[in-house]
């Protein structure tokens, strides 16, 4: 299906090769952006065609408050949105020894899992 807003932005709404996150409901990708730059958002499989139209309406309206990538973040610092290791270069990795449970924790994992 194939939604128009304005004259040269379509939303086309088709099932998600990214169903792989963890949500209650099925989620279908619907993409907000325009051929150059994708802008992709999952809404839920269980709205109704015209609650669907409505969100994505809403969310056309409020477009420029979200955030796909750290370009679309005008304004924001890059020393809060960089996370850096305190390292020494010339000093050589070392591999430490694999942490084991105890046997009585090591089932409750297993159980749970």
């Amino acid at each position: 299906m194939i939604l128009s807003h304005g004259p040269s932005i379509s939303i086309s709404i088709g099932r998600s090769d990214l169903n792989n996150v963890p949500t209650e409901d099925r989620v279908i990708q619907v993409d907000v952006g325009c051929q150059d730059h994708s802008k992709p958002i999952s809404i839920s499989e269980s709205l109704s065609l015209a609650q669907r139209e409505e969100l994505i309406a809403l969310i056309w309206e409020y477009i420029d408050v979200f955030a796909w990538n750290y370009e679309d973040m005008s304004g924001l610092d890059p020393q809060i949105a960089m996370y850096r290791l305190n390292i020494k270069p010339s000093v050589k990795p070392v591999k430490q020894q694999q942490r084991r449970f105890r046997l009585d924790i090591m089932e409750a994992i297993e159980a749970e899992i």
